[in-house]
């Protein structure tokens, strides 16, 4: 009993002595952030970080009360700085932006599923939730670069009308993730969309590279080659492609079409 009720106390006298090692600054920040008062504790986390800048505990809380005010480049220059000086804290650090991560990721999840629902979606209204869902997409980036956040700010772009910054984030998902081939059939695609078939070839060439028998890249990049008037290889890419789907009926037409003006 004596030696339960000693261990217990050594326990607690442990959890005292830890805690009193905190500066007074990171302490009250501390007592202010779980009693809900943001701000006070954002102000004296800060007053730690400048006070005690070699402390990894400072930083991480500084970063994480930046989290919860949504100062996403902040808190990850903050977590940055904690890491720089021991990993003291990295697992609660990857748990902090993790959960960040999802809950901007889930925000712009659902502005943009209420977008989608919109009768006239060119309306104000819809285009405003559109925006909440791409700076909710940008915010997830900031915190951890995603591809599947990154091309959605792409196709965001692309429906507001915005072809340039749109064309932006297409070409930095084939960055992200080079070596498969869905950024750069995305971006094939795009250039398709946008009736500029001979940019369209490169990166649907790519993608065949990684992924040989990829039917929608072989299906976009046959048109590509047919409509910039080369048909030895749309030809050899349609046969190709109906091969690889043969119920598809505008392959055999447009190889078809082909031959027809072959002959005119």
């Amino acid at each position: 009993m004596k030696k339960t009720l000693f261990s217990l106390l050594s326990i607690l006298v442990l959890s005292v002595l830890l805690t009193s090692c905190r500066p007074p600054e990171l302490e009250g920040a501390f007592v202010e952030y779980k009693q809900g008062r943001i701000d006070n504790a954002l102000q004296l986390a800060k007053e730690a970080t400048e006070k005690y800048p070699n402390n990894s505990e400072a930083w991480f809380l500084y970063g994480e009360i930046q989290g919860q005010k949504e100062n996403y480049q902040e808190m990850v220059n903050a977590f940055d700085k904690s890491l720089a000086i021991d990993k003291n804290f990295e697992t609660k650090i990857k748990q902090a932006k993790n959960y960040f991560f999802q809950s901007e990721f889930n925000k712009g999840v659902n502005n943009y599923n209420a977008y989608i629902k919109q009768e006239d979606r060119n309306s104000d209204q819809a285009k405003e939730l559109l925006k909440k869902s791409l700076k909710s997409f940008q915010n997830a980036n900031i915190i951890e670069e995603d591809y599947k956040a990154t091309s959605l700010i792409g196709f965001g772009h692309v429906l507001l009308g915005e072809k340039d910054e749109a064309i932006k984030y297409y070409k930095r998902c084939t960055e992200i993730k080079p070596d498969t081939s869905d950024g750069w059939i995305a971006l094939g695609n795009f250039y398709m969309v946008e009736q500029k078939y001979a940019e369209a070839i490169p990166p649907l060439e790519k993608a065949l590279q990684i992924d040989p028998n990829n039917t929608e890249a072989v299906s976009l990049l046959s048109q590509a080659y047919d409509l910039t008037g080369n048909q030895d290889k749309a030809i050899e890419l349609y046969e190709k492609a109906m091969a690889l789907q043969p119920d598809e009926k505008a392959f055999p037409f447009n190889l078809g079409l082909i031959f027809y003006k072959a002959t005119t």
